[in-house]
């Protein structure tokens, strides 16, 4: 009969109605105090600051090889392989040079940018000061803290800041126009646009560097194979394209945007991106009276059908 009773224990719209109105000020009161946590925790959140920048690839500058498939073969008698890159692909390389390992892992190191990518928690707009997680980093002594098990240490290693840098940058390529688009957020909004300001910068010179050695190599390869031709004819061609790769290395030692050109440069970004308190204080509460709600009509039928028992009696 317990059973039968349970089964069958059911009520209707205007019973639910009945249940809501009987609980109103205890559902009332704790919707009150789920919307005055929700308020303090909103508060506790920490503005964050986006900036960002648009960017497109520097084709006056971008390495490709195109001067040498116009020599024909030569570059292969003269014992050199220059492959067929185009700027299209040296801008896709570009663009995931810009998130890899090795590339963000001196980024990091050479600009020692290691605390305030990690440790940040907040910053005053008004007294410029930055504030640190104090479990991180302790700033009254000047180092890392946190308890953390081998083989990691308590300064974070580069990796471990890249993957936190990634987690608020984004680079993002529309394939239509070819623009890139980058974004970084950060608490500081100064440090946001320094940053991106930092990030263009460096990739440039990374990709002129990586270029600028491949140059280099082709004209010693060039030189070298001068001296053992004997071919006047084919001598000549060497020196052509000797040349044309000359040319090349000293456009791309002249050159500040190598790889990308700033077409929207990064400024310090003056509304916040985080958080939108007042939604969220409307949304959460709005939740935390349905969530009320459903706590006493349920705690009401559980209390009708005989309490927890009965429904563990039933589950057995």
């Amino acid at each position: 009969m317990e059973l039968d009773k349970f089964n069958n224990n059911e009520f209707d719209l205007a019973e639910l109605i009945k249940v809501i109105w009987k609980k109103k000020i205890s559902i009332i009161v704790l919707s009150i105090v789920i919307s005055i946590f929700n308020v303090f925790y909103a508060l506790s959140l920490a503005n964050v600051y986006t900036s960002d920048a648009v960017l497109a690839p520097n084709d006056d500058t971008q390495s490709n090889m195109t001067v040498f498939s116009d020599i024909g073969g030569l570059a292969s008698l003269a014992g050199i392989d220059v492959g067929s890159s185009s700027s299209a692909s040296d801008y896709n390389v570009t663009i995931r040079s810009l998130s890899s390992r090795q590339f963000l892992k001196d980024f990091i190191e050479e600009r020692d940018l290691f605390l305030d990518i990690f440790a940040v928690s907040s910053y005053d707009l008004d007294t410029g000061k930055t504030e640190y997680d104090p479990t991180l980093y302790d700033v009254e002594k000047a180092q890392w803290v946190r308890k953390i098990q081998k083989p990691y240490l308590p300064k974070p290693s580069a990796y471990e800041v890249r993957e936190t840098l990634l987690e608020r940058l984004t680079i993002d390529k529309d394939n239509k126009t070819g623009f890139l688009f980058l974004t970084y957020t950060h608490a500081n909004p100064n440090f946001a646009k320094y940053i991106l300001d930092s990030l263009i910068v460096d990739i440039n010179i990374y990709m002129k560097n990586r270029d600028i050695a491949f140059y280099e190599r082709v004209s010693s390869s060039l030189l070298e194979a001068v001296r053992v031709e004997i071919d006047k004819n084919l001598i000549k061609s060497i020196y052509s394209l000797l040349e044309s790769n000359e040319k090349k290395l000293a456009i791309a030692k002249a050159s500040n945007e190598y790889a990308l050109k700033i077409i929207d440069q990064p400024i310090v970004p003056e509304k916040k991106s985080y958080p939108f308190r007042s939604k969220m204080v409307i949304i959460m509460s709005l939740l935390g009276g349905i969530f009320s709600t459903i706590f006493f009509v349920i705690y009401d039928h559980i209390k009708k059908i005989g309490g927890i028992r009965k429904i563990l009696e039933f589950l057995k």
